[in-house]
C-alpha cells in the first residue's frame, strides 16, 4: 500500500470525523457548546478539551443524556465522554459509520437500557460502558445495539458557550 495521506486530508472540515478517533475509542472532556447553522439546519457542536469540534447528533445526545442526568446541555460543560468509530452508524437507509458516545469514565458501571430511536422502530439493547480515565481508551470498542434548551449561538463563527453560568 502507498504511504500517503487519506482523502478526507484534502477537504476543509473544521469537525471531527469518526476515522480520526484510535481503535477502542477515546474520551475527551466536553469544554463548550454552540447551536450553528450548517446546511441549512441548526446541529449542536460540542467543543473538546483537545479543542476539536464535534457534531452531536440526536442519538448521541440521548446517552449522554442517560450518562450525565440531564438534558440540558450547558450541564454536560465539564463533563467527560468517550467517542468510537461505530461502521453500523447509518444516515437514512445508508450505513456510514460514524462517531457514538460508547460511556464515560464517570460512569459508576455500565448501563443497559432500551432506547428507541424513533416511533417506526422497535426499541434496540444499548450498553453504555465505564470506560478508561485515560484519554485513549485501549480495549476495542463494544457496540451493544440489538433488535431543547432554547440556545442562542453564533451561526457565522462558533462561539462557544463554556458552562452552566453561560
Amino acid at each position: 500500500m502507498t504511504e500517503g495521506r487519506p482523502y478526507r486530508d484534502y477537504f476543509d472540515n473544521e469537525y471531527l470525523k469518526g476515522d480520526a478517533l484510535p481503535d477502542g475509542g477515546r474520551t475527551y472532556t466536553i469544554t463548550g457548546k454552540a447551536r450553528i447553522l450548517l446546511d441549512d439546519a441548526h446541529k449542536l457542536a460540542l467543543e473538546l478539551d483537545t479543542g476539536d469540534k464535534w457534531l452531536a447528533n440526536i442519538t448521541n445526545c440521548a446517552y449522554m443524556t442517560r450518562i450525565f442526568g440531564t438534558n440540558i446541555v450547558a450541564d454536560w460543560v465539564g463533563h467527560r465522554i468517550t467517542l468510537a468509530f461505530d461502521p453500523s452508524v447509518k444516515f437514512g437507509k445508508d450505513t456510514v459509520g460514524g462517531i457514538r458516545v460508547i460511556g464515560s469514565p464517570e460512569l459508576d458501571q455500565d448501563l443497559t437500557f432500551d432506547f428507541q430511536e424513533n416511533s417506526r422502530k422497535k426499541p434496540r439493547r444499548v450498553t453504555l460502558h465505564r470506560t478508561a480515565d485515560s484519554p485513549v481508551v485501549n480495549e476495542k470498542a463494544v457496540f451493544s445495539a440489538s433488535g431543547a434548551e432554547d440556545d442562542t449561538g453564533a451561526d457565522e463563527a462558533l462561539a462557544f458557550e463554556k458552562g452552566p453560568e453561560s
